[in-house]
């Protein structure tokens, strides 16, 4: 296994656990979201918003990662 490929299963794992936290957080926690309409901020909900978002992306390029580690351990 080649350092693509072990940086692409960190950078997955990472993302997940990114994307699965913010998730739970934001569907536990919905009226903060409603609350963020009116001025109420409630940061962690902001922030779990952003690791949402960050995450599928950080996911799609742990997937790249993954797909160029296993084209080059072919080559």
């Amino acid at each position: 296994m080649n350092d693509l490929v072990k940086s692409a299963i960190v950078v997955l794992i990472v993302s997940l656990i990114a994307v699965a936290w913010g998730y739970k957080y934001t569907t536990t926690h919905q009226r903060s979201g409603l609350a963020n309409m009116f001025s109420n901020v409630d940061s962690t909900y902001t922030l779990a918003n952003w690791a949402i978002g960050i995450g599928v992306l950080g996911f799609l390029r742990g997937a790249a990662l993954l797909t160029g580690g296993l084209v080059k351990k072919k080559a």
